[in-house]
Parts: C-alpha cells; structure tokens; sequence
C-alpha cells in the first residue's frame, strides 16, 4: 500500500486545484447572468457583485424615486447604494450562500496550510497522525458546504419570488467552476481518507513489532 505522504501529496495536489478553481469561481460576477438575446437590465450577478446595462434600472420603491436612484454598470454587494436594491442581494438564501462559500474557501485554504505544514515536516511528530483524519474531515465538510449553498443558489434561480423574469436568466460559468472545484475537492477527501488509513495500517504494525519484541524479550 502507498504510504502516508504519498496519498497526502496527491490530495493537496487535488485541494490546490480546486481551490484555484473555486477562487476563480467565488470572485467572479457570472453566477447568474441573462441570455444574449434577451433585452433585461440586470445583465450578470455573482456572489459579490451585480450589473446592470447601459440603460440602467430603476427599481420601484419609495426610497429610490425620492433619491432618483437609477442603477448602471457594476455594483459592490456592500455598496452603500445597493441597500435600496435590497430585492436581490439581501434575500437570506442569497446571504447563506455567500456565508457556505465563504466558510468552504477559508476550510480549504486552512486544510493546504496544514498539509503543506505536514510534507515539509514542520509539525511536531506526535501531531502527524491526526494530520490524516483531520484535513479529511475538513475536506468532506467543505463539500457539504460548498455543495448545499450551490443548490440552494441554482433552486431559488428558478422561483419568480427573487427574479420576477427568472426566464431570462441562467445559470453561468462562475457557477460551473464552484461546481466543479467541489466534484474534485471529493476526490481529494478521498486520498486524504487514504491517508488516514496507511497512518492507522502503519501504527498497527509498528505496535504489533513492538508486542512481538517485548515478546521475545521475555523468553
């Protein structure tokens, strides 16, 4: 069996990717945007960003008519303009997802820290055989989370109570790579599972040469 660091090599080579993969993903506005044949204002959404077209769009609300707020171009999630466009950004299915991704990039990045920490030899020996099973973990529960705000955000894409012209609108790019950051992050859980079970065979054996030593000892 592939010892130990093999299995961790080859699953922080496979976290790496997905993490570039995902970084690309979480940052860019094209979770969500329109069909090129259709004529809407809202032009691309992401999970820190929104556009509009040149024309702009006036959303109807009694605060934007008093301020005259007609949005165009890009907007910062958090702009301070983008709380009267709250329709769209501040839907709390909308703040999960943002809130699950967040959390499955900083679990990511924390898993690479300890691996790399790991093959370079700079964690205490008694810790090495908790490495394993610890990113493995971590691995699995970044999935989920990653895995859960992507099909809440795909689900509610569909429903006419966040965008009333959900027909002009589609799934995009952006979307695609987050999906597919966590198709490999799976396969990395897996080598790092792997690794946990050559530290468990390779502490096995050593207790079991240790029995038999202390064994023969005696006769």
């Amino acid at each position: 069996m592939a010892s130990e660091k093999c299995w961790l090599s080859i699953g922080l080579s496979l976290l790496l990717l997905s993490l570039t993969i995902y970084v690309i993903g979480f940052g860019s506005p094209y979770w969500l945007e329109k069909f090129d044949e259709i004529d809407t204002n809202l032009v691309r959404l992401g999970l820190w960003e929104i556009c509009f077209d040149q024309d702009g769009l006036t959303l109807q609300t009694k605060e934007q008519e008093a301020m005259g707020m007609v949005y165009k171009n890009c907007y910062w999630i958090f702009h301070p303009d983008m709380k009267l466009a709250s329709d769209v950004t501040a839907k709390s299915f909308f703040v999960w997802t943002q809130l699950l991704s967040t959390l499955s990039l900083t679990l990511m990045i924390l898993i690479a820290i300890i691996l790399i920490l790991r093959l370079c030899g700079c964690c205490l020996i008694g810790a090495k055989v908790h490495v394993a099973k610890i990113t493995a973990v971590l691995s699995i529960v970044a999935v989920m989370l990653m895995i859960i705000g992507l099909i809440v955000f795909g689900l509610k894409t569909g429903h006419e109570d966040w965008i009333v012209h959900r027909n002009h609108v589609h799934l995009s790019w952006a979307y695609g790579l987050c999906g597919g950051a966590a198709f490999i992050l799976i396969f990395a859980a897996l080598f790092l599972a792997l690794a946990a079970f050559a530290v468990a065979d390779d502490l096995k054996a050593k207790a079991k040469a240790k029995h038999y030593a202390l064994t023969a000892r005696r006769y």
